[in-house]
């Protein structure tokens, strides 16, 4: 594990208003673009964790340039193990730091920084407005005038998919795979992350699933639409990630708890 921290700039942070994203990496070299990051990076109350998932390019050497004079940190897995487990990883380590929320955010770049902006004050706006602590959940919604770019086929396999697992599961979340999400910190939280997750791609509803098991209550989510997003090259799904995408759907099916009538 590797972690680089300078303490004149963490004495920067307000750690009552402090986010941390958990970035998992695999393999990112070639798709790597460093001022986007370094825009990230900027923004105020935030600290970035990337998780560098056991990959075998110069993902390593790309996140670092990042974190000279910097309060973000570079884990290291020794060994590729997914990218729910990473993220698993890398929030057990931000637990430590006890910040307001705690979250992920995809390595790709898919996200413009005005949105990942936003989504970080709707959090923090609802955490202090409210009773509930709420999870705010990213959503590529195509309404007019947004700018969401998506290969249609996958488009459709993923509406018809969660259409599918909604009616199973009965949940009411459109977008349950977009890859942003902030989770308020909680006894609840902790609890989801003790176990490693049974699938690989569907650690956002695994995650609602076991917090429905833990609460006996669905976790109260907020879902904001996104200005922009864009699939990024290398991210398309082969055949054998659809198998593994029906696995982890029989897996899903292990979660047997009693369903609420709404979702919170």
């Amino acid at each position: 594990m590797i972690s680089r921290i300078t303490n004149s700039e963490v004495n920067k942070v307000n750690s009552k208003s402090l986010v941390i994203l958990v970035v998992p990496c695999f393999n990112e070299e070639y798709r790597w673009v460093l001022d986007y990051w370094r825009s990230i990076s900027k923004i105020q109350d935030l600290k970035l964790y990337f998780v560098n998932d056991g990959s075998s390019d110069g993902t390593s050497s790309k996140i670092s340039l990042l974190l000279e004079n910097s309060h973000h940190v570079l884990l290291e897995l020794p060994k590729n193990v997914g990218k729910a487990e990473a993220i698993r990883f890398g929030f057990h380590h931000a637990f430590a730091e006890h910040p307001l929320g705690i979250g992920f955010l995809d390595a790709d770049g898919a996200f413009p920084f005005d949105d990942v902006q936003t989504q970080l004050n709707v959090f923090r706006k609802l955490y202090h407005h409210g009773d509930i602590p709420v999870a705010v959940w990213s959503s590529r919604v195509q309404l007019a005038g947004r700018s969401i770019e998506r290969r249609l086929l996958r488009h459709y396999f993923a509406r018809v998919l969660v259409t599918i697992l909604a009616m199973r599961f009965n949940f009411r979340i459109y977008d349950t795979q977009s890859g942003m999400k902030i989770f308020p910190l909680t006894p609840t939280l902790k609890a989801c992350m003790k176990a490693k997750f049974k699938t690989r791609w569907f650690i956002d509803l695994e995650l609602f699933l076991r917090w429905r098991f833990e609460a006996n209550s669905d976790l109260n989510i907020w879902e904001e639409p996104l200005q922009g997003w864009k699939d990024i090259g290398g991210s398309k799904l082969s055949g054998r990630q659809y198998l593994t995408i029906l696995q982890d759907i029989k897996a899903l099916n292990s979660y047997q708890v009693e369903i609420p009538k709404h979702q919170g």
